[in-house]
């Protein structure tokens, strides 16, 4: 008898056993809103990955009442065998997203593009197996530092629109690998920020370089015809908000000023319009500020060091397959958004050739020579440039200004446009010199009127 009850327990626990190659299915449970405690709406997506499960994820999807899951791949009872650590990270995306999986890493794209904006997450969070079930509940949380600014109103297309300040960083969750880590990459301060959808307008988000100071802010609104800048005085922005700029505190000291991108520009007649001012100048005549090649942020923001330790771009110019500039590293861009650029040496190369060139006051007047256009100019100050501790020398003979192009010979150089009394030509310098930036931008022979500042838009500002 003993014997008997001893197999037939044997077969009873044999049959009983789950198989490795049995399918798993996720129950999850989704806590908390989303940022500034908005709803969770339809078509809201967040990506479920097993620590230590590496090539496959779990998608949940809200279809208004209840989340609906699915995987990449199947999981089976083997997957989940002998976890060091029996935990999830789950991340949100408030825009649509492709998943990839290279070198032990899920990496995040839209367009082929890192997704430069506010991301939720739960990382670490416990999961319990229960027969063929992964059970867990998903806390999702704010990232440090996030800060959004919502503009309502706008109809058009949400990529037309990009905001800059100065206080704000451009982030993008770039990867969670095996293991569960959150990989972040950001952008210079002051570089733009592009718009997604949000409620009846356009959100702009990104992280707080002082959060919770009290800071004086410069918003840079902008699409391709239009430049909106408004500023607020002593203003505390806390992480983990989302503001409508019409919210925020304003007082007699603030301004906000709307004009028309075309008014910043002249047409000579040549491939690209020419901006009529430096980068941080008002004035055709100042100088306007001085930058290190492809920084955002020049003596006028406090730099004093042009030398390479004082210079945060060099090995990955000097190390990547560039040849020019890139947009996020763009000042031009980041100060007047649309399609404005840093010009190229091409640019400048045109720029020399068809144009009469005066010596007047301290700079150099620029007067084209193209038919119909030789009554259009434009000044250009003799700025010198800095190196080292911030050295200027020649200031007031020599102007002295960035183009785009890497030298191809050797990448910690790039070209300038060297213009003095007897010489005004395409050289090069050490990328961490600080140089003037003046903007160009594509040719447009029209002027949009301001009476309707944004295609599609009820309402001015």
């Amino acid at each position: 008898m003993c014997l008997i009850g001893g197999i037939l327990a044997c077969t009873k626990k044999v049959e009983n056993q789950i198989p490795d190659d049995a399918p798993m299915v996720f129950n999850l449970d989704i806590l908390r809103t989303k940022a500034d405690d908005d709803a969770w709406v339809k078509g809201d997506k967040i990506y479920v990955f097993v620590t230590d499960i590496g090539g496959k994820y779990v998608s949940m999807e809200y279809d208004g009442k209840d989340w609906n899951t699915t995987t990449s791949a199947e999981y089976v009872k083997k997957d989940f065998a002998s976890r060091s650590e029996a935990s999830l990270t789950a991340v949100y995306f408030p825009v649509p997203v492709d998943v990839s999986y290279e070198g032990r890493e899920y990496r995040f794209t839209s367009g082929g593009e890192k997704v430069y904006t506010y991301y939720l997450m739960a990382t670490g969070t416990a999961y319990d197996i229960d027969s063929t079930e992964v059970k867990a509940t998903v806390e999702m949380g704010k990232t440090a530092d996030f800060v959004g600014i919502s503009i309502p109103g706008i109809q058009a297309e949400e990529s037309d629109y990009t905001l800059s300040c100065p206080l704000i960083r451009p982030v993008a969750c770039a990867s969670v690998d095996v293991n569960g880590k959150i990989t972040e990459e950001s952008r210079q301060e002051g570089a733009r920020i592009v718009g997604i959808p949000y409620g009846d307008g356009v959100l702009f988000s990104g992280a707080l370089t002082k959060p919770g100071a009290s800071q004086d802010y410069t918003f840079t609104f902008a699409n391709d015809y239009y430049l909106y800048t408004f500023t607020r005085k002593g203003l505390t922005l806390e992480p983990g908000r989302i503001y409508s700029y019409q919210d925020l505190p304003q007082s007699d000291q603030e301004t906000q000023e709307l004009t028309n991108i075309y008014e910043h520009y002249v047409d000579l007649g040549l491939n690209v319009l020419w901006a009529k001012c430096n980068v941080g100048a008002t004035e055709e005549t100042e100088i306007g500020d001085y930058l290190s090649w492809g920084e955002l942020n020049g003596y006028n923001s406090g730099k004093r060091d042009f030398s390479w330790n004082g210079y945060h771009l060099r090995s990955k110019y000097t190390e990547g397959n560039y040849s020019a500039l890139q947009q996020e590293d763009d000042v031009a861009y980041a100060v007047h958004g649309g399609q404005c650029r840093v010009p190229s040496y091409a640019d400048w190369e045109e720029l020399l050739k068809n144009c009469n060139i005066e010596r007047k006051d301290n700079g150099y007047l620029f007067t084209s020579k193209k038919t119909g256009f030789t009554d259009k100019s434009i000044f250009l100050p003799a700025t010198s440039y800095r190196y080292n501790s911030s050295r200027v020398d020649a200031l007031g003979d020599v102007g002295c200004y960035w183009s785009s192009t890497l030298y191809a010979d050797g990448k910690d150089y790039a070209g300038y446009a060297h213009i003095a009394p007897q010489q005004q030509s395409i050289m090069i310098f050490l990328r961490c010199y600080g140089c003037a930036v003046r903007p160009v931008r594509p040719v447009t022979r029209f002027t949009p009127q301001l009476d309707e500042p944004f295609p599609g838009e009820e309402k001015t500002w």
